[in-house]
């Protein structure tokens, strides 16, 4: 698709990113080689495609903007969670979706960024079967650790890590993700 095509279906398209602008998440992907359609789009449901369990934050944020998308597009918009491989499961569904703009991915960055070098027979390729439509949000990653934990600072806590090895564990999105990558 020609840069020409995609700023031309952004601004077709430019719904889906004022909505998403009301609401924080992660991103909205859609199938790559959409073209410009002869009925008014949308002309049917749209579906958002959230890369995470139910319950999670991006699950939670998808379902707080479905509601506004739905007015602002005069269709129902529908959310469905396909978690596993930190987002491929729910990449690859949307990438090989019709690309018509009614099938949208809600993710983390770590589909185009992470996943690509750690999982690179996906089966899509992301950079050619899915469009970046609108950044939501972004989340902020945190160092905590329990009470009592005598580091009060990250130099402490290495310090500690390293005198103290196998007796700290942590916990992460996933493996793949940009927190297990951070641990």
């Amino acid at each position: 698709m020609t840069d020409s095509h995609r700023r031309h279906w952004l601004q077709r398209h430019g719904a889906i990113a004022a909505a998403a602008t009301l609401t924080p998440a992660a991103s909205l992907l859609a199938p790559g080689q959409a073209q410009a359609q002869t009925p008014p789009w949308p002309s049917r449901p749209v579906r958002i495609v959230v890369a995470f369990p139910p319950g999670g934050v991006a699950d939670i944020w998808a379902r707080a903007l479905a509601p506004s998308l739905q007015e602002l597009l005069g269709q129902p918009v529908l959310v469905e969670n396909r978690s596993g491989a930190n987002g491929n499961v729910a990449a690859e569904s949307v990438a090989k979706a019709a690309a018509d703009g009614h099938t949208l991915l809600l993710s983390s960055t770590g589909i185009d960024t992470v996943n690509p070098l750690i999982m690179p027979k996906a089966g899509f390729d992301v950079n050619r079967d899915l469009l970046p439509v609108a950044l939501l949000g972004s989340i902020k990653l945190y160092l905590v650790t329990r009470p009592g934990l005598p580091p009060t600072s990250l130099k402490e806590f290495i310090a500690y890590a390293r005198a103290n090895v196998g007796k700290l564990t942590y916990g992460s999105a996933g493996s793949g993700s940009t927190p297990h990558l951070a641990g």
